[in-house]
């Protein structure tokens, strides 16, 4: 679990038995924000979700502290998750299908990237991209941001 903590002018990670910051970001840069589909989205929560020390639950704590520092941001925090949330989504489907597949040997890397892209194709259509929008929204609504 990582612990986001405030000092000074800096925004530090911590993991839960280090000492020192494994990541650091310079508080007056948290509502950098990129457009994507016309809308703001948390330039931070998007670089970070492709980071694999942290988890989902620590960006949300993160988009938190950014609305706390900087209450009139204009990010739209249901697109900026709805990524994240989507990749966590095709990971999860890539997983069990790779469970449930009767193919048990070893994959090469090119047939797992296939695979991977076949899979992402698949689940692109509007109910499961309507379930994904619900679970943002409830998260949202859980940590406060909505």
């Amino acid at each position: 679990m990582i612990q986001i903590k405030i000092e000074e002018d800096l925004v530090n990670f911590y993991d839960n038995d280090k000492d020192s910051a494994i990541y650091t970001i310079r508080k007056a840069e948290l509502p950098i924000t990129r457009i994507e589909n016309g809308k703001k989205n948390s330039e931070w929560i998007a670089h970070l979700m492709g980071k694999t020390w942290i988890e989902e639950k620590d960006l949300y704590k993160l988009a938190v502290l950014i609305q706390k520092q900087f209450p009139k941001n204009d990010i739209n925090w249901s697109e900026t998750f709805f990524p994240v949330e989507k990749r966590q989504y095709l990971n999860h489907v890539k997983f069990t299908k790779r469970l449930t597949s009767e193919n048990k040997k070893p994959e090469k890397a090119s047939k797992s990237l296939f695979d991977s892209i076949k899979i992402g194709i698949e689940e692109q259509n509007d109910e499961v991209n309507g379930k994904i929008s619900k679970i943002v929204e409830n998260n949202l609504a859980k940590f406060g941001l909505k």
